[in-house]
Order: structure tokens, then C-alpha cells, then sequence
């Protein structure tokens, strides 16, 4: 493998290369035979990864509206049309990743001019040297992805994301949009609080958030939305095996039909409020929650 490259001393040279198909140049990816890379950062070194098997996108229950949102976002912008640069904020393990792997997929998955480009929210201050990049490919509509991003107090690398979002003398890149999760909405997080006056703060937490021009909100799931989960999941363990789940915490195998019982509040249920006591143990109702439940229950973890 030839040498790479340090990041300081030479900034937009070819950051490393490989003879391995899935190991590109970071200013030389095949965006026509790749529709998706991962920027991969090791100290002053990088690399982009192409992605040649796409992960499922897990299931989506109860956030149509925020589907629609993102949808008509992302379909305008594979057209040609101007869209806005959107941030997914809310409740942990309640969708955001995988409505956004939900929406890219159809796209990356068929002759469409979509590219994404997916960088981790600890290399946000190489955002302008990747916009530098995509840019320059006038032929390709990116969407540069990036999971669960937030700042720390006193890390100065928002400035980067708002920079390359909007903010310097360059026109805004009109091929680019960046599609970002955080936890919560204030993604600066007060950065910078202790050489920064507090009025001075909120200023720069609203100049960052505008840039984002769609902001969609996710929020805990009820009962009855975690448990439509929860019946999603058991679901589709018994069709994978094609064969009801046996467990140790019941005797009876638990089928397609007693799995959708769950969502029949007004009969009582062991599974069902097994299903809501396990929540309640794990702190909160959401999709991810659901499925560890099931998970631990086919493997009769008490």
C-alpha cells in the first residue's frame, strides 16, 4: 500500500491509496461505479471507503409525517431543484438514522445521479475540503451524511460546519446538501461557553441551527407505537425462521397471532407488559429498545 499522507503538511493531496477496490484516494473517488463512501479518519490520515453492500434501513413506524418531510427534501433535490441542508433531532432510537438510510436507499440503488458521502461527526473540520471536493463534480447531486452530531463545549469545529453549510465568500454549493442526526436540537451544545459572553452563545446556536433549513423532530414513543415495534419484530423473527418463537418465559410458542395481541390494551397480556416492564427497565420507549427486547427474548435472557 503506497504511504499516505499527512493531513498538516499537505492538506489537498491524495490522503492515502490502496489496490483494494474498496480504498480510494480521498480527492479521486469513482462516484460512477461507487454511489456512497465513508470518509475514515486515523490521526493525520483518511481514506474513502466505498460502499458496495447496502444495510437495511430497519423498520419505520409511526413517523410519517417526518418520512414525507425528508422525502420531498431529497426527491427535489435528486430533480435538479434547490433544497435545504436538514437536521433530525430528538429522542434517542427513535428513527432518525434510519429514516434517512430509508430515503437514500432507492435512490443509491438505481440509476439516479444521488451520491452520499458519510462522515463521522469527529471529522466535521475536513466539511469544507469535502465540499472543495464534491463540488467540482457538477455531473452528481450529493448528500453528505452525518450521524449523531453534536459539539462539546469549547470545541471551535462547528465553525467548519458553518462555514461549508453557509457563511464564506464562495456561493453555496448547489449540489450539496448535508443531512445530520443529533439527540437534541441545540447541536452547539454552548461550545465555546467559557471564552464566550452568554448572549454571544445563543447567537452562535442560532447561526448554526439556521443553516439548517428543515429541522424534524422526534419525540418518545407511546405504548402503543413501541409495542406496533415490538409486534414488528417478533413478526419478522417468526417469518425469517418459519416457525413460532419458543422461549423459556412462556409455554405456550409465541405466533404471529399472539404477537399481535400485544396491541390489544383491553385483554390482559404477560407478553405485552413483559414487552413495557422491559422499556421501563431500559429507560425509554423507542425502536431500538423493541428490538433488543425481542432479541433478549429469543435467547431467554431473564
Amino acid at each position: 500500500m503506497p504511504e499516505s499522507k499527512n493531513l498538516e503538511s499537505n492538506p489537498k493531496s491524495n490522503l492515502a491509496s490502496s489496490p483494494e477496490s474498496s480504498i480510494n484516494p480521498f480527492f479521486q473517488a469513482d462516484w460512477r461505479t461507487h454511489k456512497a463512501y465513508i470518509l475514515r479518519t486515523f490521526q493525520h490520515h483518511c481514506y474513502l471507503h466505498a460502499i458496495s453492500e447496502f444495510g437495511e434501513a430497519g423498520a419505520l413506524i409511526g413517523i410519517d409525517s417526518q418520512r414525507a418531510q425528508l422525502s420531498a427534501n431529497t426527491q427535489a433535490f435528486a430533480q435538479g431543484k434547490d433544497a435545504l441542508h436538514a437536521l433530525l433531532w430528538g429522542a434517542r432510537g427513535c428513527g432518525k438514522s434510519s429514516l434517512i438510510k430509508a430515503t437514500l436507499l432507492p435512490y443509491l440503488t438505481s440509476g439516479d445521479v444521488l451520491r452520499v458521502l458519510e462522515i463521522d461527526s469527529k471529522d466535521i473540520a475536513l466539511l469544507p475540503m469535502v465540499f472543495d471536493a464534491l463540488r467540482a463534480q457538477k455531473a452528481y447531486r450529493f448528500v453528505v451524511f452525518c450521524d449523531d452530531l453534536s459539539f462539546r463545549a469549547g470545541d471551535s469545529t462547528y465553525k467548519s460546519l458553518k462555514s461549508a453549510l453557509e457563511g464564506s465568500l464562495e456561493s453555496r454549493a448547489q449540489n450539496i446538501i448535508v443531512y445530520a442526526t443529533s439527540n437534541i436540537r441545540k447541536i452547539l451544545e454552548s461550545a465555546g461557553a467559557d471564552h464566550l459572553p452568554e448572549h454571544s452563545i445563543t447567537q452562535e446556536e442560532l447561526s448554526l441551527s439556521d443553516r439548517f433549513g428543515l429541522q424534524i423532530g422526534f419525540y418518545d414513543l407511546g405504548a402503543q407505537e413501541y409495542l406496533s415495534y415490538v409486534v414488528h419484530f417478533l413478526q419478522e423473527k417468526i417469518a425469517l425462521a418459519n416457525a413460532p418463537i419458543i422461549t423459556t418465559k412462556y409455554e405456550n410458542p409465541i405466533t404471529a397471532d399472539i404477537a399481535k395481541s400485544l396491541l390489544e390494551a383491553e385483554s390482559p397480556n404477560a407478553l405485552r407488559q413483559h414487552a413495557l416492564n422491559f422499556a421501563t427497565q431500559m429507560g425509554g420507549r423507542n425502536a431500538r429498545i423493541a428490538r433488543d427486547f425481542v432479541i433478549s427474548l429469543c435467547n431467554n435472557i431473564e
